[in-house]
């Protein structure tokens, strides 16, 4: 395993969460999410069953993409997902992404959808956007994005960026639906107020709805992602809907 990076913790490029190498997949699902949506726990629970891949932002091109790029040594898109699909389908043939609504954008205008022939979709979201901004903007704060890595810097209340960050949120589900609804697609969807109080059940239940193989089960080494949210958040949130009703904004 490589040390950890500045955060503290290891790198979801790294190559101590690769599976054994198999080649093409057979069986491909992605996690359609907004950030702070509990995507990252959900894919966590979902990379731990051993049967469904190991779910990361591999088209997160400000991130885990260019790591996983340098560190698989490709040249090219068609390389990358060659070796990628190597590197993190589980023994069982499954290979699972999340992508945020960004992500998407990029993996459409490079065609890349059809590289993952009959994917499922599962939708992660939260009913309390505003909670969920207010997450938003603790992370891009702090640059904590797991539980586990260090905050770079103390968060501090600014209701401006938590206004825009929930409209970016808002665009973001609104896209999702567009999307769906244009592809005729019927996404799983997980609630992050469910998921959070049974999370072990809720994986249970995708792993028995998508239908994939469960054997060969891979040993996964999985993050371990923990809840996030604290005092700051719940006091953030009831600041920021005062603030937004005394100014007329609807949230």
């Amino acid at each position: 395993m490589t040390p950890p990076g500045k955060s503290g913790h290891t790198p979801l490029s790294d190559e101590s969460f690769d599976f054994p190498g198999r080649g093409r997949p057979e069986h491909f699902y992605f996690v359609a999410s907004t950030e702070r949506s509990g995507s990252t726990f959900l894919c966590a629970k979902l990379w731990q069953t051993g049967v469904l891949g190991a779910p990361a932002e591999y088209f997160n091109f400000n991130n885990i993409m260019l790591q996983m790029t340098a560190r698989l040594s490709v040249q090219s898109l068609d390389e990358y997902l060659r070796r990628l699909f190597e590197v993190r389908s589980s023994p069982n043939g499954v290979f699972g992404a999340k992508i945020h609504w960004p992500h998407l954008q990029f993996l459409l205008l490079a065609k890349l959808l059809g590289r993952f022939p009959k994917a499922r979709w599962i939708i992660t979201d939260r009913r309390d956007t505003v909670a969920q901004a207010v997450s938003y903007a603790k992370a891009v704060q702090t640059q904590q994005w797991r539980s586990s890595a260090k905050p770079q810097a103390s968060p501090k209340y600014d209701f401006g960026m938590i206004l825009r960050l929930h409209k970016e949120l808002l665009a973001g589900k609104n896209g999702w639906q567009e999307f769906f609804r244009n592809a005729k697609a019927r996404p799983l969807t997980v609630f992050y107020e469910d998921f959070i109080e049974r999370p072990d059940v809720i994986a249970a239940e995708i792993v028995a709805e998508l239908g994939f193989p469960t054997e060969p089960r891979g040993a996964a080494t999985a993050p371990d992602v923990a809840r996030q949210g604290d005092e700051i958040n719940i006091e953030w949130a009831e600041r920021f809907r005062q603030e937004a009703a005394q100014q007329g904004i609807a949230v």
